[in-house]
């Protein structure tokens, strides 16, 4: 392995295998670079500051019965399809590692037979967005009803975003379909 001409070896790892300044990605046997890779102080670049996520990031997230979900609490949820440089699950609050604008879509579809009365919104860093609340309103003895919401919002890296109802909702049966889904797409 070459060592960017450094004397602390920068073929350590730094940088990744794509990235023109760090082409000395320790699996990179090449020629090294005119100047050193960034890995000892002096060394020309700077160590590596992530890239912006790319536009259409996506992260997909549910939550599948059974599940109780206290009044006032946040679903929690499952990952789906989640590009972790953008997303990440806590519990059942989503990370939002990147800044940037972000279109959130969600679903719920309440099982047949099954009584609902609650409201769900959108929380991010734990304050409801604004637009985000759809009111879920179904009876007892009647056929699966499906209720969508949705929110465009700007995020800071390290906000946190969940999926909150405003009623207690319980659903006591197993389900393969899921009761509630979130897809995050990073728009702007």
């Amino acid at each position: 392995m070459a060592n960017c001409h450094s004397n602390c070896g920068c073929s350590r790892g730094c940088g990744t295998l794509n990235s023109v300044y760090y082409r000395n990605y320790p699996y990179y046997t090449g020629p090294c670079p005119s100047v050193g890779c960034g890995c000892c102080p002096g060394d020309y670049p700077p160590p590596i500051v992530p890239e912006p996520a790319p536009m259409g990031a996506i992260g997909s997230f549910y939550a599948v019965g059974p599940l109780t979900v206290a009044a006032g609490g946040a679903v929690p949820l499952t990952a789906g399809t989640v590009n972790p440089c953008v997303f990440t699950l806590n519990g059942s609050n989503v990370t939002i590692r990147q800044p940037g604008t972000y279109r959130a879509t969600y679903t719920v579809n309440v099982p047949a037979d099954i009584a609902a009365g609650t409201t769900m919104t959108l929380n991010l860093n734990g304050a409801a967005i604004a637009g985000s609340g759809v009111n879920i309103e179904t009876a007892a003895g009647t056929t699966t009803s499906g209720f969508t919401g949705q929110a465009v919002f700007t995020a800071r890296a390290g906000d946190m975003l969940s999926l909150n109802t405003l009623s207690a909702l319980s659903f006591t049966a197993a389900t393969t379909a899921p009761i509630f889904t979130l897809v995050l797409e990073r728009i702007g």
